[in-house]
This record gives C-alpha cells, structure tokens and sequence, in this order.
C-alpha cells in the first residue's frame, strides 16, 4: 500500500474516533455573568440557574431572563416602598411593601426588588438578614431577573436597572428567594 494513503486513512481514523470521543461529550450551558464573579459566584450556582430556568443562556440582558452580577457596594439602601392594603369584604389588611435593594455602583443605581408584597414584620426579618450579609462588603452579588433600564431616571446616575431578586451571595455566605 502506497505510505501516503495508508498514511491519510490512518489519520481519517484517528479523526473519527477523536470526533466520536468529543460528540459524546455534554456539555452544560453556563448562566450569563455579566460582570467578573470577583471569586464570589461559583459554577454551582451558574448552573443553579440554568437548571430552574431550563434554556441556555441569552449573552445580552433580556427581560425577565436570569443573570448574575457582581457589584462593587458604593452605597446600599435596603428598602420597602409600603401602603395600606384593603379589601372590600375582609377590611383592612395591614401595611404591605414591595421590598427591595437599591444599590450605586459605576455611577448607575440598581434596583433588585421582589415579585410579592410582604408585610411589615417579615420584611423587617429580611432586612435584618439582609444588613449582616452585607454588612462590611465590598462586593455582593446577585442572581436576578432583568426587567429593564431607564436612561436617566433619576438625577446623577448613568442610568438606573431594574431586577427581580432571586439571589444575593456575599464572601460572608448567601440567600435565596426559593428557600
């Protein structure tokens, strides 16, 4: 046999059995970290995402899409914007709140907030749990879903972003919206 062709199948086999070896490797999809991880986000918890969510990750913010960022904490309000809620047939219900976090960071202000209203008494829960986590940080990141920017919205800032909290992970440990 001539050495150039049995040279050529030789290498055509070793390129089949490679291509066989690698096509039946799976490969996981990562979710979007939109910022370095500043050693904070693991690959667990990239991968926690990809599997509640269930589709591979979008490379630009889409709304209502998951993604993590790591932001350096300029300065952190931890708030409830409140009212009293009322129903017709059970009367007053007590004051409930849409609570959130509202962080400054890079000259944009990021507002992480939750999909429920919470009363007064269990926002304070959160909020306390909230302050340790935070408390002494110069980095937190979080595990949100993207509901949009505003070009400015309020006086100062780039640009202000809105996310629906889901995660929040610190050097000191983490929290969870689905406990």
């Amino acid at each position: 046999m001539n050495p150039a062709i049995a040279g050529l199948a030789l290498l055509l086999v070793a390129l089949g059995s490679l291509s066989r070896a690698f096509g039946n490797m799976e490969t996981k999809p990562v979710a979007p970290l939109l910022t370095s991880n500043f050693g904070i986000v693991t690959g667990e918890d990239q991968q926690r995402i990809v599997e509640r969510i269930g589709v591979p990750f979008l490379p630009a913010p889409e709304p209502y899409y998951l993604y993590w960022q790591c932001l350096p904490l300029k300065r952190v309000f931890i708030n409830c914007s409140g009212y009293s809620h009322y129903t017709r047939k059970a009367g007053p219900k007590g004051d409930l709140c849409v609570a959130g976090i509202d962080v400054v960071s890079n000259g944009s202000l990021y507002s992480f907030f939750f999909h429920q209203l919470w009363d007064w008494d269990s926002y304070e829960d959160v909020r306390r749990e909230f302050r340790e986590l935070l408390r002494g940080q110069k980095v937190a990141c979080f595990g949100a879903e993207y509901t949009g920017d505003n070009f400015p919205q309020e006086p100062g800032y780039i640009r202000t972003s809105s996310w629906f909290l889901k995660y929040l992970k610190t050097q000191k440990g983490s929290w969870s919206y689905s406990r």
